[in-house]
């Protein structure tokens, strides 16, 4: 007994001597700034992130610009920062805000996730440069490779005997049809063929009958290669002069509703999916892969299922989820859905009057851009990197996006299958963002970022959506933007900054494309957006010092909100013919 002792207190004075810096690793404090950030302070999200993480995370909550302006004024930069698009880390960049780091310590410390994204898109990690350094950490889109088609009214088709359209003179006629030809049977004069969602310029590039311009394999505001292999921007190619001249001729026909530069893009009650729903319009644009959630009423299904009586009685006869998930994308009149439908068909895209096959647009594989502040030393880079790297590519810290069990998600029966909870919008800690319970997009940014997790979370309802229906989107013909970042390609290219600025702010290039009408229209919309939207244009340009002008991030990010706008008033002008309905 008295040995034991003797060693016991042995090894307590040995203890004693060890140095507090030995004994208790000091933890690293990491300052976040992220979006939809936990409503307060030690929620189950912090928490768990700094237990899975060995870190002290302290949270700064500032979502508007202004709120960041004074919280970067103030000195208070935190060490990671969610930038969003490249035009803001180019800001972030001339305000001194933020500090480069290397693709050697991406591949160092966020190893796996480099690998995945370079698989999908070898230039991924360039898109972050500015000034020929690396500023913007990207987050991969796992969806991005999806296509933004169109639908078309089936039982339209077939109460006219139509066959689904695969070119555009087919598509003219089916739109003639649709318009003049009483698709619906009530006998009275109230259809158009399509309308378009231009209420609104959050994601002005396709917003506009992108699916038309992809006949031509264009969209007006985006960078395409032309035939030659250069760069061109898009309003002012050929293939968006063909397009805009097929647009203004159904426009002047009364093929497009009237209203699409005021109707909503969606979730409003009068916005375009709801016009298709309730048999307004035949043809809908900017559908996307998840348009098939019955759940989420801003989406083409549940519109659907609101407004017609079929459809309600189907999914009024059963609860059963496997019933109510199991169809797949109808691309034709498919036997299979006859007792349902199919009501809406996804058409593929036409081809032109060559015969060439169109296209549809896609979103681009980046999501968003991650910085790191001023004052971060390369150690808590490094460690943030790591940390990305773990919530992107381990399954078990993907999962913490989702929250704890019985939130948003639960197990299935078999008590190992991760399901969506058909009672998440019931639970307590239930937050449209996750902020209640601090899960979201704040402590947790990569979610979404890794495609071979899309269904961590699984059930019917991912089933659908990411193995059955995603699938069928991203095998549509499409193309995306040619320049989405300032790439070395700027070198390669070096009139495309004074390209783009010239035809955002004044377009004139177009003129020789236009008849002596939309000449007319042109100039009265010319003249008066050049009023409306040169102060902000100004703002915008003023903001930064004369070298700026010309950088690629600032032509395509900074200007580009006000220059789209100005050329949404163009845009309207010509396929309108009359400007005061664009204003």
């Amino acid at each position: 007994m008295k040995r034991a002792l003797s060693v016991l207190l042995a090894v307590i004075m040995t203890l004693a001597m060890i140095p507090v810096s030995m004994a208790e690793e000091e933890v690293m404090e990491l300052t976040w700034l992220g979006t939809n950030p936990p409503l307060e302070d030690g929620s189950w999200g912090e928490l768990t992130f700094e237990e899975t993480f060995g870190v002290d995370v302290v949270i700064k909550r500032a979502s508007t610009p202004d709120e960041q302006a004074v919280l970067f004024a103030s000195g208070d930069i935190p060490d990671f920062i969610e930038a969003g698009s490249l035009a803001n880390v180019t800001n972030l960049v001339d305000q001194g805000i933020v500090k480069s780091f290397t693709l050697d310590m991406i591949k160092e410390n966020a190893p796996e996730y480099y690998e995945m994204c370079i698989g999908i898109d070898p230039d991924f990690f360039s898109y972050g440069i500015v000034d020929g350094e690396l500023y913007g950490f990207p987050r991969m889109n796992a969806t991005g490779a999806a296509a933004i088609g169109a639908a078309i009214r089936a039982d339209w088709l077939q109460n006219l005997g139509l066959e689904v359209p695969t070119t555009v003179e087919e598509l003219t006629n089916v739109f003639e049809q649709f318009t003049y030809g009483d698709p619906d049977g009530n006998g009275i004069d109230d259809t158009y063929a399509m309308t378009a969602g231009g209420n609104g310029d959050s994601s002005f590039q396709r917003l506009y009958f992108p699916s038309i311009f992809g006949i031509y394999s264009v969209n007006p505001f985006y960078w395409t290669e032309n035939a030659e292999g250069k760069l061109e921007f898009g309003f002012v190619s050929e293939g968006a002069r063909k397009a805009l001249t097929l647009l203004s001729d159904w426009y002047a026909k009364g093929y497009i509703d009237p209203e699409f530069v005021t109707t909503d893009h969606r979730t409003s009650g009068i916005d375009i999916a709801y016009k298709f729903a309730t048999g307004k319009v035949g043809y809908m644009d900017n559908v996307s892969y998840d348009d098939y959630e019955v759940d989420n009423d801003g989406h083409v299904t549940a519109k659907w299922v609101a407004n017609q009586p079929k459809w309600q009685e189907f999914f009024a006869s059963t609860t059963d989820t496997k019933v109510l998930f199991q169809y797949d994308v109808v691309t034709d009149f498919s036997d299979e859905l006859n007792a349902v439908g199919p009501y809406y068909i996804n058409l593929n895209p036409v081809a032109d009057e060559e015969g060439n096959p169109g296209k549809y647009l896609n979103e681009g594989t980046v999501s968003t851009f991650f910085c790191f502040g001023a004052n971060a030393s390369d150690e808590e880079i490094e460690k943030i990197l790591q940390i990305l790297n773990q919530e992107a590519m381990d399954e078990e810290t993907y999962m913490l996006h989702f929250g704890p069990e019985g939130n948003q998600w639960i197990y299935d029966t078999d008590g190992v299958t991760r399901i969506y909870n058909p009672d998440y919008t019931s639970c307590e800690d239930y937050h449209p963002q996750g902020q209640k319970n601090g899960i979201g997009w704040c402590l947790f940014p990569m979610y979404f970022s890794n495609p071979d997790l899309l269904t961590a979370v699984s059930g019917d309802r991912y089933v659908q959506r990411y193995e059955r229906t995603l699938p069928v989107f991203v095998n549509f013909p499409q193309f995306g933007n040619k320049l989405t970042a300032a790439l070395p390609s700027q070198a390669e290219y070096p009139e495309l900054t004074t390209t783009y600025v010239a035809t955002q702010l004044v377009s004139l290039s177009r003129l020789p494309y236009l008849s002596a009408k939309e000449i007319i229209g042109f100039f009265f919309a010319w003249h008066i957006a050049t009023l409306w939207q040169l102060p902000p244009i100004v703002e915008n340009i003023s903001n930064y010092h004369i070298g700026r002008l010309y950088h690629p991030a600032v032509s395509i990010g900074n200007c580009k909100t006000a220059g789209d706008s100005f050329q949404r008033r163009i845009y309207c002008a010509v396929i309108i013919g009359n400007i005061l309905p664009c204003f």
